[in-house]
């Protein structure tokens, strides 16, 4: 399992340099719309996540379909060095997260 001792850096990356993971778990073509309007109303505010090594992306298809639908030219991204193995463990960890934690409807 990879450790990433390195502070985060953000870059700004032509999407042209990125590309969407086959090995992307979910289907995401139905909330594009909604992605762009979140951008559109609060900006561009979670970077994308890729392997540096091949551009491919691990985290992040939906904003990055929202981007090239909305003509943009870049996007910001944070490289992790992870190796293939890894980037699929993970990638499939961020998509389920947001599954394993429990909502708090009165708020």
């Amino acid at each position: 399992m990879a450790e990433n001792k390195q502070p985060l850096k953000v870059e700004y990356v032509p999407l042209n340099k990125l590309h969407l993971s086959p090995k992307n778990p979910r289907r995401n073509d139905d909330v594009v719309e909604k992605i762009i309007k979140s951008i559109e109303a609060f900006g561009f505010t979670n970077p994308i996540l890729a392997r540096r090594e091949n551009g491919e992306i691990i985290a992040g298809h939906t904003r990055y379909k929202a981007l090239t639908e909305m003509g943009k030219d870049e996007a910001p991204v944070i490289y992790l060095e992870l190796d293939e193995t890894d980037a699929d463990v993970y990638r499939v960890f961020d998509n389920k997260s947001v599954e394993l934690a429990d909502w708090d409807f009165p708020i």
